[in-house]
């Protein structure tokens, strides 16, 4: 369920962590008010980059950006930047990130954890390029729900899987399983949450197939998010970011 955003004079002020491809195509609709009443405080990137639109916005510095006091912040650039910032993010107001291999590492979970519960803020994981989040946490209330992630793609069936093993040893070894991590957080957890993955080939199609077994039911989702050439999942992902804010202003959601 979403939680209500924060607002001042009925308009979120967010703070967004990034300057990539994500964080602009997420700013991009919160300025053409896709994403509804908010607006950019600031953007905390790692080093200046030269764009007029963000210029008066852009800063280097954490002290500083979080100065700006916002209602909400968006990380939008990585586990690295989660686990750098997310610390000292949490102290101040709500994170929601698309990171969610960063907290495979047990000792930044628990900080997080710990200076959440500090400051009554809290960390919410946005879906990104993945359905099934839902489905995970219903089944994960029973203790020996079984979850199998599959990362696959076109003949992949042809030959053997370029990994196979838990979640928290696929974040030891792969670049970009966030959304593993995110249904993993969601469900059984990193150790009990397993996955098959295959190396997608250029121009193959991916697919993300859970497979759930628990007692209140059998759940079986595949994804296959559309890749761009040159930007990847950037336009999924940012559209789950967007969609989220969107439900949290709403009186009356779904899901």
């Amino acid at each position: 369920m979403p939680a209500a955003l924060q607002s001042r004079n009925g308009v979120t002020r967010i703070g967004i962590i990034g300057a990539g491809r994500i964080a602009q195509a997420i700013m991009a609709s919160i300025r053409s008010g896709e994403a509804g009443a908010c607006e950019v405080s600031a953007v905390l990137a790692r080093r200046i980059v030269e764009r007029s639109d963000l210029e008066p916005l852009l800063t280097t510095d954490r002290e500083a950006f979080l100065a700006t006091r916002p209602d909400l912040i968006i990380e939008a650039a990585g586990p690295a930047a989660l686990t750098e910032h997310g610390v000292a993010a949490i102290a101040v107001t709500d994170i929601w990130s698309i990171s969610a291999m960063a907290l495979a590492d047990r000792d930044f979970a628990a900080a997080v954890e710990a200076a959440g519960k500090r400051s009554g803020h809290r960390l919410r994981l946005v879906g990104g390029a993945v359905a099934g989040l839902d489905a995970a946490a219903i089944a994960a209330r029973d203790p020996n729900a079984k979850i199998r992630f599959e990362a696959i793609t076109d003949g992949a069936s042809d030959g053997a899987p370029n990994f196979e093993g838990s979640t928290r040893e696929a974040v030891a070894t792969l670049h970009g399983v966030n959304v593993v991590a995110a249904a993993a957080i969601a469900g059984t957890g990193f150790d009990a949450t397993t996955l098959k993955f295959f190396d997608r080939k250029p121009g193959a199609r991916r697919y993300f197939n859970i497979h759930i077994e628990s007692t209140v039911g059998l759940y079986m989702m595949s994804s296959s998010p559309n890749l761009s050439p040159t930007q990847g999942a950037t336009a999924v992902v940012a559209a789950s970011v967007v969609t989220a804010l969107v439900q949290a202003q709403q009186t009356v959601w779904a899901g």
